[in-house]
């Protein structure tokens, strides 16, 4: 099934868009029944053309204005009573707040997602609930309402407003700075959390009448948040009303502490952000994503990490997973993506088993810290994450080269080098938990690693969890296109069939490094390697789709990194955009053909493994925003396994929902030179 986009305009409590839509007070949906919408783009241009646009940002404006207009009345009402018994103190303020909060959320929950603060705007966009364009925006029409409001109210009490501060917030004698920021993080936090539980769309289509409710609670929060901190600060959690406040009153002390109003509040949404994406939107695991279904008839080939540099770690894996699942039906062959002769030994000994092939997931990749080249002499982001069907891609695609692809024909570190630098063990956890899902539901597995005894390992400890799994380990190096064919030649004389191969592999070189093929290391195994293998396997997979009549599938795991444009990341961005133009080209030719096969890519997350860890301050903030390692899977297996892909080819997947690739990724004409690129190096390398 494809999630396509709603033209009719649909906005739902808290975001802008959703691409589903359960209309208030029908009846509720099941679990099964619901779909996430997928993640809004950065920019969205096409916005600023859309009149619901301007009409949001404009209810942004007068519900920022109502509410600084009642709320700093409150205010001054109760620093004008002669006692306190005259007024309805704190309690009344809170209740002001909380109270204006509930109904300005619910009569504007329908135009503009009903934010009516900064903070709450900066955490849904952290959520990707929707875009950078419409986030600005409505904080510079938060920002001016605010303005408005107070403004309102001093032109109505001009001496009154200035002898009571005029609502402005300020941190409380007898507290320190460090109390009041606090405060503000607290405090903003419970809100924002609040916000997403209250709007979260998977209780939506559960609950219908969550959607009705959903005010009360964010407005009770406010309630309770200021009952806690009107003593410290007067209470913020809303940098649009302490900025109106402050502009109107324009005293010396009311700018004093004001960032504490701005920062408090980002970081506590930040915090919210983080916690809720990982509670309500992108939690499922692989073995969630899975749950219920059969692979005990399909054959898959799941490409690991060029740092696994030796088949013992493959089979490493091997043993873990069969120690889980004993029935794992796993094999570890060896391939370095980075080396064409890798990649074309891997393929031509997985063809001479004469094994059937329905999946084959390009998983690896390889992310370096400097420029590097594969033995092949090709950059080696390059020749292994492209030049090797799920592709696994990165957000890292969009950092591509504004000029074009680069060859990275040039440089004097080698493969061996790049490894040393490199901690792989997270990238394990990673292959291990992909085999161990598969093994789980039945499929027999093949892992193709750089290390042989590092993969049986791993195959034994999925025996252990899985005594059935059946799980074969054989060498591969994705960075040496000789390992490729001879891979690929080993596995094609097994006579095995091949559903699912999993182009998982990948590298992120912390130096500029060439491959055993004179290939920069990134590009060798995180492209070339598995553009390589795919080929040289793709006969095995349109032969068991047509004798088996089930759907094979390719998956190159691909990455968000593909959207930078010879900086160590944008070398690994271009590699992984390679994996988007890979999959999209093939899915062209393969329709062509009338071949049963899908391919896709995706964008794992960011996974909490050490391949970030030459990257310094970048590595300690990451780990705070990352995935556990079966989050990290999810997605894989979503398209690896899932029906409601049946048919699905040529997309870019993130968080198990198609998302919105880079413009160069959706580029035909690219992804036709690259491939043709791509053809040419590979053979050359013969």
């Amino acid at each position: 099934m494809i999630i396509e986009e709603n033209k009719e305009e649909d906005v739902r409590l808290g975001a802008n868009k959703f691409t589903e839509r359960q209309p208030l007070g029908t009846a509720a949906q099941t679990d099964k029944d619901y779909k996430e919408p997928p993640p809004a783009p950065l920019f969205e241009p096409g916005e600023l053309k859309s009149w619901s646009f301007y009409r949001a940002g404009i209810a942004e404006f007068i519900a920022t204005f109502l509410f600084l207009y009642i709320t700093v009345l409150t205010v001054m009402g109760v620093g004008r009573a002669p006692n306190k018994c005259a007024s309805v103190g704190i309690q009344g303020i809170a209740w002001a707040f909380g109270g204006m909060i509930f109904a300005l959320v619910y009569c504007t929950a329908g135009i503009s997602g009903g934010h009516i603060n900064p903070a709450v705007t900066f955490g849904l966009f952290l959520a990707r609930k929707l875009s950078l364009t419409r986030a600005v925006f409505y904080i510079v029409m938060q920002s001016l309402g605010a303005i408005a409001g107070a403004g309102v109210v001093k032109g109505f009490m001009p001496g009154h407003y200035q002898r009571l501060q005029g609502g402005a917030n300020v941190v409380n004698h007898g507290y320190t700075k460090g109390d009041g920021l606090g405060a503000e993080i607290i405090g903003t936090f419970v809100l924002v959390y609040t916000v997403f539980s209250a709007t979260d769309a998977k209780r939506n289509a559960r609950d219908s009448h969550v959607p009705l409710l959903a005010p009360l609670p964010i407005g009770f929060a406010v309630f309770l948040v200021h009952l806690a901190t009107i003593p410290i600060t007067g209470t913020g959690i809303n940098p649009a009303r302490s900025l109106g406040a402050a502009i109107i009153y324009n005293k010396g002390h009311a700018w004093d502490d004001h960032w504490i109003f701005w920062v408090g509040p980002f970081i506590g949404a930040a915090l919210a952000a983080k916690r809720s994406i990982w509670v309500f939107s992108i939690s499922s695991t692989a073995e969630q994503v899975t749950q219920d279904i059969d692979a005990s008839a399909l054959t898959a080939i799941i490409t690991g990490s060029y740092i696994l540099r030796n088949v013992g770690s493959g089979k490493e894996v091997k043993e873990n997973i069969i120690k889980e699942i004993p029935n794992a039906r796993i094999d570890v062959m060896e391939l370095d993506l980075s080396c064409m002769a890798s990649v074309r030994k891997f393929a031509s000994d997985y063809n001479s088993l004469a094994l059937p092939l329905n999946i084959l997931i390009n998983n690896a990749g390889v992310l370096p810290y400097s420029f590097m080249l594969s033995n092949d002499n090709i950059e080696l982001q390059f020749a292994t994450n492209h030049l090797v069907i799920v592709n696994v891609s990165s957000k890292g695609y969009q950092l591509t080269y504004p000029e074009g692809i680069s060859s990275g024909f040039s440089a004097s570190s080698t493969a061996e080098e790049v490894a040393q630098d490199i901690d792989a063990s997270g990238l394990t956890a990673i292959i291990t938990e992909t085999a161990r899902v598969l093994a789980l539901r039945g499929a027999h597995v093949i892992m193709a690693v750089r290390n042989v005894g590092s993969g049986k390992e791993v195959k034994e400890t999925i025996i252990k969890e899985i005594p059935n799994a059946r799980i074969d380990v054989m060498e591969l190096d994705l960075s040496c296109m000789a390992s490729v064919r001879k891979f690929a030649s080993d596995y094609n004389s097994l006579a095995l069939p091949l559903n699912l191969l999993i182009n998982n592999a990948g590298v992120l070189s912390p130096h500029f490094t060439l491959s055993k093929d004179n290939i920069e290391l990134q590009f060798a195994t995180n492209h070339l390697g598995h553009y390589l293998l795919t080929n040289l396997l793709l006969d095995n997979m349109k032969n068991t789709a047509r004798e088996s009549q089930k759907e094979g599938r390719i998956v190159n795991v691909s990455s968000e990194l593909h959207r930078v444009v010879y900086h160590n990341l944008r070398a690994y961005g271009q590699s992984k955009l390679a994996n988007i133009l890979h999959a999209n080209e093939l899915t062209r030719r393969l329709k062509e053909e009338g071949v049963q096969i899908t391919v896709n890519s995706l964008h794992p997350g960011i996974i909490a493994t050490n391949i970030f860890r030459h990257h310094g301050m970048f590595n300690w903030v990451a780990k705070y925003f990352t995935k556990n390692i079966p989050q990290g899977a999810a997605t894989t297996w979503y398209l690896a396994l899932h029906p409601k892909v049946k048919g699905v080819s040529g997309e870019y997947f993130m968080d198990s929902n198609i998302a919105i690739a880079s413009s160069f990724g959706k580029d035909a004409e690219l992804a036709k030179k690259l491939w043709d690129f791509s053809f040419n190096a590979t053979n050359q390398l013969n």
